[in-house]
């Protein structure tokens, strides 16, 4: 690759010699480096100065990695970070880095080839998106001038597109048609002979779940005047791709919206690596799951209930599918703390006795101090609602003592969950209530164990709470 002085590197590491090492064997590419130890010196640096790369160390005193990627991403979204891990490295710290922004990965001990082959990607995916950018801005204003011009930005357009896989589109508001660039007519799998692009016809492409998503951005950018970006699916030939996309709309003298251009991109790679490393984490929460469930006489079937009726609870008060989602793996953590708790109080089938069950309640605190400190989502749920799923809401629970609205949220969706699975569950010391039993009392304690307006919703659905009930029975 030519170098080029003015492609400007921020390499961030401890330890000198890492640093030293990195720009070694970037050598080649004759950009311009500036190191640092420090990640707030760094920080500092990028808030004042142009930038073109970040190469970041995962393990700093300070500020870690992500924590730096974070502040970096609020400065520039588009500055392309590579972070150095470990080759141990915890998939949780993978999929945080991927959350606040980071780019793409190198291991430790740092591969040359790869690591500089994957430097020059991204120096080609910069380029391509500040020129994209320019290019956008040169359009507005150019907009009346000859065709021939107009024809030549296309063109390099194109050349750019398919230097970084970007895909181009123009949409001509008033007919309905787009002029696609070829990588556009690539990544939606089809050739410009293939058929006329219409939006109708893009529409079709986008996955069903996604297209009212989409159509909202478009509609949005264009009556309110400003540009959107979204990030959705398509389906090409029974095939999922994740593609991110960028639109513009231009108005005429009078103010009415006349086309639009944008860019679309390929992002399937990048999307399917994260939801791996998701599913690996959901894995790792259902085995975790399962550890309170081994010494217990509960069944398994015991936290899909619960999780499922915390989920259905969730999705009535119109929580984000990302807290149904948290919900649905962290309420199953509910009674981690029970693995604490001696066999001889756990597993007794009589009534416990005064002392017994002051050591029994202790499960609680012993659930949230396993699941402290903890950085995912869902653990951290988890920990909110081990703490706090036997608080009631008259002030009666325990650990705290907590009432009202000072009970979180995730707790008082759990505690009837919890409380419901338990009536209409058999054990080795008492029977099942039955179904109906079980809602007169989630009714008669509306106010004094429960938070009134989630029994409301639990007892109005009682359609959906069977379902689940004989769909999971033991």
């Amino acid at each position: 690759m030519t170098g080029d002085k003015s492609f400007i590197i921020i390499n961030i590491d401890d330890n000198d010699m890492n640093l030293l090492l990195i720009q070694t064997y970037l050598g080649p590419l004759n950009a311009t480096f500036v190191n640092f130890t420090d990640p707030l010196d760094a920080l500092q640096y990028i808030q004042t100065h142009p930038c073109d790369m970040v190469l970041v160390d995962y393990h700093m005193p300070q500020m870690n990695g992500s924590e730096l990627t974070e502040e970096i991403k609020k400065v520039d979204s588009e500055i392309p970070v590579i972070m150095i891990t470990s080759s141990d490295a915890e998939d949780t710290i993978q999929i945080q880095a991927l959350r606040v922004g980071v780019n793409d990965f190198i291991t430790k001990p740092i591969n040359k080839a790869i690591l500089l082959n994957r430097v020059q990607n991204f120096i080609k995916l910069r380029r391509a998106i500040v020129y994209l950018g320019n290019q956008e801005k040169l359009l507005r204003d150019q907009v009346n001038k000859a065709t021939q011009e107009l024809q030549q930005t296309v063109h390099d357009l194109e050349i750019a597109q398919q230097i970084t896989h970007f895909g181009s589109w123009t949409w001509d508001i008033m007919s309905g048609n787009l002029h696609w660039s070829d990588e556009t007519y690539r990544i939606f799998g089809l050739t410009p002979q293939s058929i006329p692009a219409t939006y109708e016809k893009f529409l079709q492409f986008v996955h069903p779940d996604d297209r009212e998503k989409v159509q909202h951005a478009v509609d949005y950018a264009i009556h309110h005047q400003t540009s959107y970006t979204v990030q959705h699916r398509i389906v090409v030939a029974n095939q999922i791709k994740y593609v991110h996309e960028r639109g513009n709309a231009h108005y005429n003298e009078i103010g009415e919206p006349t086309y639009m251009v944008g860019t679309v991109y390929d992002t399937t790679e990048v999307a399917e690596a994260y939801l791996s490393l998701v599913e690996k984490e959901h894995e790792t929460l259902r085995v975790l799951s399962r550890m309170a469930e081994y010494k217990d006489e509960e069944t398994s079937n015991h936290v899909k209930r619960v999780s499922d009726y915390a989920v259905m609870m969730a999705k009535h008060l119109k929580l984000s599918h990302q807290e149904q989602d948290i919900l649905r793996f962290s309420a199953p953590l509910h009674d981690v703390g029970k693995v604490g708790t001696p066999d001889h109080i756990l597993l007794k089938s009589g009534k416990l006795d005064n002392e017994e069950m002051i050591v029994m309640r202790n499960h609680a605190s012993i659930g949230a101090n396993i699941l402290r400190d903890a950085t995912s989502p869902y653990l951290i749920a988890g920990h909110i609602i081990a703490l706090s799923h036997h608080e009631k809401y008259d002030g009666s629970g325990y650990p705290k003592g907590l009432s009202g609205d000072e009970i979180p949220l995730y707790g008082r969706i759990v505690a009837i969950s919890d409380v419901f699975d338990a009536l209409t569950s058999r054990r080795p010391y008492k029977k099942a209530w039955s179904f109906e039993e079980a809602i007169n009392f989630l009714k008669e304690n509306s106010g004094s164990h429960f938070d009134p307006s989630l029994v409301k919703i639990f007892v109005e659905n009682t359609h959906e709470v069977h379902t689940i009930y004989t769909q999971y029975e033991d």
